[in-house]
């Protein structure tokens, strides 16, 4: 004899089975973040055991400094100023980058002609050093914004390019053959097609990418700026502040675990279809 559930007694067994889920999910969280945290408590440790040791507050620093040396900017408002112009640069120039990268990467991905006339060429543009062209961007554009933003988008745009191009390469090619035998224009192939199965390979790009912009910003804000992290940085290293410099180590530290956290949160929503995906959210 089979016994029929009523709906009630189904609807409370699912809804204890997702409560049960829930909980092991933020357990499983709680777990993972004080596994995250266990790395950085321990040398914010270190750092105070060796503040407490009378260094020499001018080649090291103690936490206690750099908490001062956050205060006083704060409450001077050269924080929220020196924010604003590095997030806007970084941005500006990111932005740039991933637009020509996506372009180029994606039409040489899918066309063997341009491939062979700009691929090498391309590459030869990845392998150069981006410190290095900083005299050529100065003399070029002088040094206001304009060569900063064009210095992080030459610093990105072959990464996002390169990415881009090979994730496009390694498509299925029975997903590509099955749209022309749909007869999928050009625009409804790549957009239905070709992006989504390279979105993964795009992605980490991105995440590469959004790391050496931050790098690049680095070295644009202590040439020739008058604002931004980097300005700070380097006026705090003339006066011999060692705990602003170092809260400038660490903003740019934070910002480029908050952008690689973004990339993963778009990722994450972005590729909730992909098997790998799901074998990482297990």
């Amino acid at each position: 004899m089979v016994s029929v559930k009523s709906p009630s007694s189904t609807a409370s067994t699912a809804r204890a089975t997702r409560n049960q889920w829930n909980g092991a999910d933020f357990l499983a969280y709680r777990d993972r973040l004080w596994l995250a945290l266990l790395l950085p408590l321990t040398l914010l440790a270190l750092w105070q055991v060796a503040g407490a040791a009378h260094l020499d507050s001018i080649l090291f620093a103690s936490p206690q400094d750099v908490w001062a040396a956050l205060v006083s900017v704060f409450r001077r408002g050269r924080l929220a100023n020196a924010l604003s112009s590095s997030l806007l640069r970084a941005v500006a120039g990111c932005t740039l980058g991933i637009v020509f990268g996506l372009a180029f990467g994606v039409v040489n991905g899918l066309s063997i002609v341009s491939e062979r006339l700009t691929d090498t060429t391309l590459k030869m543009v990845h392998a150069i050093p981006s410190l290095a062209v900083v005299p050529l961007f100065i003399i070029w554009f002088g040094i206001g914004e304009l060569s900063k933003i064009l210095l992080i988008a030459f610093a990105t745009f072959t990464i996002v390019y390169i990415s881009t191009s090979q994730a496009v390469r390694n498509s299925d090619p029975r997903l590509l053959e099955m749209a022309r035998t749909q007869r999928l224009g050009v625009i409804d192939r790549i957009r239905h097609v070709v992006l989504p199965g390279a979105l993964p390979g795009i992605l980490e790009g991105l995440r590469y990418a959004m790391s050496v912009t931050w790098f690049v910003l680095i070295a644009a804000e202590t040439i020739g700026a008058n604002s931004g992290i980097g300005f700070i940085a380097t006026q705090a290293r003339d006066y011999l502040q060692t705990g602003l410099v170092l809260l400038c180590v660490l903003i740019y530290a934070s910002l480029g675990l908050i952008s690689d956290f973004l990339i993963l949160l778009l990722r994450r929503r972005l590729l909730r279809w992909h098997p790998s995906q799901k074998q990482r959210s297990q």
